[in-house]
């Protein structure tokens, strides 16, 4: 999901999220979420949307995107696979953990 700042790191993955299938569905925090999460939002949630939206690699946007994936969203958003937001698995470790365990648990 999308949380901050349009940075190269974040449109490079979003572009390699893209080929590895025919449709991209980017997940957007609210900015409450990303508080919450993330301790602080450096651009306000329409900011983000925005840039979403005109990315070409994206197909679709869930807005207000869970902390955590459940089973059952993506089962029923028929999701095949998943994609972290950094490529580094420090970064990773620090924001993803727990996020992403029903993901690994049924994909």
């Amino acid at each position: 999901a999308w949380d901050g700042v349009g940075n190269e790191e974040q449109f490079a993955l979003l572009k390699a999220a893209r080929a590895k299938g025919t449709h991209l569905l980017a997940g957007i925090y609210s900015d409450e979420t990303a508080k919450a999460q993330l301790g602080s939002v450096t651009e306000p949630f329409k900011t983000r949307l925005t840039r979403l939206l005109e990315d070409r690699h994206v197909s679709s946007v869930l807005t207000d995107a869970p902390w955590e994936l459940s089973v059952e969203l993506i089962q029923s958003l028929g999701i095949q696979r998943v994609v972290t937001e950094s490529k580094s698995a420090e970064r990773r470790k620090k924001w993803c953990t727990g996020a992403y365990e029903a993901a690994r648990k049924i994909i």
